[in-house]
């Protein structure tokens, strides 16, 4: 069965359905061909099941946020091709729209950039007191918005990690993005 709440996308041709199932061999990652409804490949996935995730631009990668670590997959074969271990659980995952550069909010309230073909760590930047939760990036790549548990929201220059702005919430954020 599928499961409810997981990370479930079609790939960037259209060709399959990305989704996590559960079954009575475990939890599996999936790809299942829309065409035929076949299973193209599933990575076992223990227990867990993502939190979040997201394809690369040029569909050829997905990246997957599962307790504290992230994993790159190849979007063909299902093979993973690194993890980058976080010391708390990732909470959200963005890419910058160039689609080199991954961005991710940990509960830690750090706020991490990765290299997106490799999973190298480009930056750690302290984002919030408590859980970083949620995370934007302006369509142009310049601005990056954090959304934490302190109940603040942050903007920040994606070259230097300055702060921009901050705003105060009365509450908790369902959404974070930046408007066209």
């Amino acid at each position: 069965a599928i499961q409810s709440g997981a990370w479930t996308r079609p790939t960037v041709d259209g060709a399959r359905l990305l989704t996590t199932e559960e079954s009575n061999r475990g939890t599996f990652f999936t790809a299942f061909e829309i065409a035929t409804g076949e299973r193209a490949w599933q990575l076992p996935l223990g227990s867990h099941y993502p939190s979040t995730g997201s394809l690369s631009p040029d569909g050829r990668q997905i990246y997957l946020c599962i307790d504290h670590e992230l994993w790159s997959v190849d979007a063909v074969t299902g093979q993973r091709l690194w993890l980058a271990n976080h010391p708390q659980a990732v909470m959200d995952l963005k890419i910058i729209p160039d689609g080199k550069v991954l961005v991710t909010a940990c509960m830690d309230g750090i706020v991490r950039f990765f290299d997106a073909s490799s999973g190298a760590i480009i930056r750690e930047q302290p984002a919030h007191q408590n859980a970083a939760q949620k995370l934007a990036v302006s369509q142009d790549g310049q601005l990056l918005a954090t959304a934490g548990e302190d109940l603040w929201v942050r903007v920040w220059r994606i070259s230097d990690g300055k702060e921009m702005a901050s705003f105060g919430l009365n509450g908790e954020l369902n959404a974070l993005f930046f408007a066209d």
